[in-house]
């Protein structure tokens, strides 16, 4: 993945990531641009992204076929949401799983923006008979984006589109509205901490195979090979976080 028209990144902004293959794009927002680029090449380069498009798409074309470029500088970061859902609209990214913004900050979505889309859910779903039959594809990804990237519970979500917790549970374990490419997990605090730390299910996979291989390995050598902590290896191994399915 290369840098396009700057050498030095300005600290906050609106940024784009292009297949210059078949166009397609990602868009979001940072307020820290060199940090931000750095964080999905280094992620991608990994295979751990955590958008599932991008990262098949990167595998399938190579990095090289990938372009990092700034679309607007944002000197205001309080104004980043309201410029990346500018882009959203205009551009409609194929990469963007959730074409809302809100989660450029890296913390929850703020107050205002989680009240707009209840508001936009009242008239929709007055009376809860039955909510799903409102719903669409958008809102059901849009859910689930909310909730991994968020950390918000099933009980906020469902004060924000108006509906029940049993009805948010249902979406987010993929029990209606099912997806087949999409994957349900627990996001316990402790698997919260784990994703925080960027390890993905792949690394999950690695340390629960090097202790198939070897029941007497040295759990210090994992710990500093991973850069994880010894009680989160154990609790791998343990299945208490990133359950088996």
């Amino acid at each position: 993945m290369v840098i396009s028209k700057r050498k030095v990144l300005p600290k906050c902004g609106i940024y784009k990531i292009t297949n210059i293959i078949n166009n397609k794009c990602y868009v979001g927002s940072a307020v820290n641009l060199k940090k931000r680029w750095s964080d999905h090449r280094c992620s991608l380069n990994k295979n751990i992204h955590k958008n599932s498009h991008l990262q098949n798409s990167y595998n399938k074309y190579n990095k090289e076929n990938f372009i990092f470029e700034i679309i607007e500088i944002v000197e205001n970061k309080e104004l980043l949401i309201e410029r990346e859902q500018y882009y959203l609209n205009i551009l409609k990214p194929e990469y963007n799983i959730c074409q809302v913004a809100g989660n450029c900050l890296g913390i929850k979505r703020s107050a205002k923006v989680c009240l707009n889309i209840s508001k936009r859910m009242k008239g929709k779903l007055s009376g809860d008979k039955h909510p799903l039959t409102h719903f669409t594809w958008e809102i059901v990804n849009e859910i689930r984006s909310i909730y991994k990237n968020d950390n918000y519970s099933y009980n906020e979500l469902a004060k924000i589109y108006n509906v029940k917790k049993a009805t948010i549970a249902h979406i987010i374990k993929n029990k209606t509205w099912i997806d087949h490419n999409y994957q349900y997990v627990c996001y316990t605090k402790l698997n919260r901490i784990l994703l925080s730390s960027k390890i993905g299910e792949k690394i999950v996979k690695e340390i629960r195979e090097e202790k198939n291989k070897n029941p007497d390995i040295n759990i210090g050598e994992l710990s500093i090979k991973y850069n994880i902590s010894r009680s989160h290896i154990y609790r791998i191994w343990n299945n208490e976080c990133w359950e088996k399915k």
